[in-house]
């Protein structure tokens, strides 16, 4: 269908003002120049959502589903062409439920402003985003996880129930406020880390948490990353009231930070940060105010956002190994990645500088001996994004014409009807 023709039955889906053809409005949205949509559509609720995909299911047209458009292109192949569905203008609170310590949220809110609105009720979200545009819909699409991932592990874990638009246009509800065992398939999870490749996500019921009591950050300052590495040793030992240990990177200025967030109540956090005084000495620098609390998170999303351009790897370790992990962040010194290793959780993310998708066949020459000395205790996946086997069992069945978000990398080598 030509371009005219899209816009004008389009705009009468959602109003004509809430559509756009414009190169810098689609690159803006988050799209790359050899992987974007020839039309980008605003719904502003869950039946115009409906609406949409309904029309593109009838049209043969493919769909890329998006909120902030902040990992996009971690996760699509090259395309041109098709419906980029913003769900920016889905961005309300439709229940908070303070007692029962859940809230029901439209898709694109954002994981900022929602936590803005929690604070006051002394509840938190506890998934941090990278970027401030990330939405919430966005980041159970992508099964996010970051900062204090060892504590509060995904956001998979705090998702009770999800509203959807299958590719079909049509509406489905799975989960609910109350946690119940089901046979089958659990299509609530199953939901978070799909990527848009099963409906559209338009509305969720979270679980949220009570704010700690106490929190507070130990900086910490080492030459190299034999003395980092073995410092995170004797904390993960010494079995501290942690939430997150990082050792990073931005990659350019070669730089090496480590730093270990402890929450609970003032008096656990107090008695342990005694305890990591002791154990890192006069290297020790404690941020418990809440401007330096600040100050450093902004210097540690400096370095998430490094890592979450194209190019983007990650390596899952055998935490029994955390010592052998030194000649590979030698390795990512080297040759000036931003990285950031999460010992406590077993994470590894890195980003090499220049490089697009897979790292070049030096890089790739010197890290699998490295890899070889583990035996098997560091999985990695350096094409941006690993399989998921249910999807690719489900997705033919699901989306027969191969509509939704057809440019992801999960599925390239999938049949999708």
């Amino acid at each position: 269908m030509q371009i005219d023709n899209m816009v004008r039955e389009l705009g009468t889906l959602v109003g004509p003002s809430f559509v756009e053809t414009g190169p810098e409005a689609i690159l803006n949205a988050g799209f790359k120049p050899d992987m974007k949509p020839a039309i980008l559509v605003f719904p502003g609720s869950q039946d115009e959502v409906c609406r949409v995909v309904a029309w593109a299911s009838d049209n043969r047209t493919p769909i890329v589903p998006f909120g902030g458009g902040t990992r996009l292109d971690q996760v699509l192949t090259p395309f041109d062409g098709g419906i980029g569905l913003s769900l920016s203008r889905l961005n309300r609170i439709l229940e908070l439920e303070a007692d029962n310590l859940s809230v029901t949220v439209e898709a694109g809110l954002t994981n900022e402003a929602l936590q803005e609105i929690l604070r006051p009720e002394n509840l938190f979200l506890p998934v941090w985003p990278d970027f401030p545009a990330s939405t919430i819909g966005g980041e159970v699409a992508g099964n996010f996880s970051s900062w204090k991932r060892y504590r509060y592990g995904s956001l998979a874990d705090y998702v009770l129930g999800v509203t959807c638009v299958t590719p079909r246009g049509q509406v489905v509800r799975t989960g609910g406020k109350t946690v119940k065992n089901a046979s089958g398939y659990d299509l609530t999870k199953l939901l978070s880390g799909s990527w848009g490749t099963m409906g559209v996500i338009t509305s969720l019921i979270l679980k949220l948490k009570p704010l700690p009591e106490k929190e507070a950050v130990v900086s910490a300052a080492f030459s190299s990353p034999d003395e980092a590495v073995r410092a995170a040793g004797r904390i993960l030992a010494a079995r501290t009231v942690l939430s997150s240990l990082n050792i990073f990177s931005d990659g350019p200025t070669g730089g090496l930070r480590w730093a270990l967030c402890l929450e609970g109540s003032r008096e656990a956090v107090a008695s342990h940060l005694d305890l990591a005084r002791r154990i890192l000495g006069d290297s020790a620098r404690v941020l418990e105010d809440a401007e330096g609390l600040a100050a450093f998170r902004t210097g540690y999303l400096q370095v998430r956002r490094f890592l979450k351009g194209a190019g983007n790897s990650t390596a899952v370790i055998d935490k029994r190994l955390t010592e052998k992990m030194i000649p590979v962040l030698k390795l990512l010194a080297e040759t000036k990645a931003a990285y950031d290793f999460d010992p406590a959780a077993g994470v590894l993310e890195f980003s090499l500088p220049g490089q697009e998708q897979l790292p070049q066949p030096d890089f790739l020459a010197r890290w699998k001996p490295l890899a070889d000395q583990m035996a098997g205790g560091i999985q990695t996946t350096f094409d941006r994004a690993a399989g998921h086997p249910v999807l690719e069992k489900l997705v033919s069945r699901i989306d027969p014409l191969g509509l939704m978000f057809p440019a992801n990398v999960f599925l390239k080598d999938v049949h999708r009807g």
